[in-house]
């Protein structure tokens, strides 16, 4: 299935017939340079009268305070973009500070989900 297919259908199950943005996310550059190109064009669905167009992101190119800007939610991708240099001490004081951020832009029933991707960041 194709990434405009997905999209398609998602949208069509919440009767969503707007402009889309669908965004690819790599972890490393090495991953977008191995992965299938991927059509960036405007595609525009008859079926659901759907205009999407689809971005390609590498995580370590943008900054926590990027993703903030954008919308706090994304914080939840700030430990992707952390150097692997960062101290300990740092780390932990940063999942800290992503977690307290994330707590207020998620509903409660959310905040399991968070801890869990933050656990993995946090050095034991």
């Amino acid at each position: 299935m194709y990434w405009h297919e997905v999209i398609t259908m998602s949208c069509a199950h919440d009767h969503y017939n707007g402009p889309v943005l669908g965004v690819i996310i790599n972890t490393d550059q090495n991953c977008k340079d191995n992965a299938l190109p991927v059509q960036l064009n405007s595609r525009f669905d008859q079926t659901c009268n759907l205009c999407a167009t689809c971005k390609e992101i590498v995580l370590p190119s943008y900054s926590e305070k990027q993703f903030s800007k954008i919308d706090p939610r994304l914080t939840i991708l700030a430990p992707f973009t952390v150097s692997p240099d960062v101290s300990s001490k740092k780390l932990k004081q940063l999942c800290y500070k992503w977690k307290k951020t994330l707590y207020s832009a998620y509903p409660e029933t959310m905040h399991k989900d968070i801890v869990n991707v933050l656990s993995p960041t946090t050095p034991q």
